[in-house]
């Protein structure tokens, strides 16, 4: 039996995001941006779920965007500590990108923790993520992308499996990081 062809290979994915950013400078609206922004993650990685935060100030991340396949999600914005133990605090301070197969398994002495609550609250799951800074082009911390529960079906690795797509991972100009800003 032959196998099935992944749904986005590496170089289609990179198209789907450069295709994203036009439509994220066509939209008027600031609010359907941030959801198109994590609804495509979670398409195009084959995600049920994800979220979005944004630097809200110095000690704080704004959780903007929550999406979730599986359950419906009532969700309100809300403040997180910048300076937490939590998956997207320590992503947003280190700027680096983790990838995790089960946050119920973390390693010992990790300088992260996974925060259940949120799970608890909707009944659902979280067991694999991939946890991804959002940057300035001048390298300033903006937010974090946040993609959970890769579906069994998806044949491609995370992107944080093959370090030459994080490079190619796209930042942010000083007009996108404006807009950015004027959310939180």
């Amino acid at each position: 039996m032959p196998s099935k062809k992944p749904r986005f290979n590496a170089e289609e994915r990179l198209k789907a995001l450069q295709d994203i950013s036009v439509e994220l400078m066509a939209s008027k609206n600031p609010r359907d941006l941030l959801y198109l922004i994590v609804n495509k993650a979670v398409e195009l990685l084959q995600c049920d779920a994800g979220t979005l935060y944004l630097r809200f100030d110095e000690d704080h991340l704004a959780f903007e965007v929550a999406v979730n396949r599986s359950v419906n999600v009532d969700f309100e914005r809300s403040l997180v500590p910048a300076h937490g133990q939590g998956l997207a605090a320590y992503v947003f301070r280190s700027g680096e990108a983790l990838r995790i197969a089960d946050v119920h398994d973390l390693p010992e002495g990790a300088p992260y923790s996974f925060d259940a609550s949120f799970d608890e609250f909707l009944g659902y799951r979280t067991r694999s993520t991939l946890v991804q800074p959002l940057r300035s082009s001048k390298g300033a911390a903006l937010g974090v992308l946040q993609l959970m529960n890769r579906k069994k079906s998806a044949s491609q690795r995370w992107p944080s499996e093959q370090p030459e797509l994080l490079a190619k991972m796209p930042t942010f100009t000083p007009a996108d990081q404006r807009l950015l800003e004027s959310f939180a």
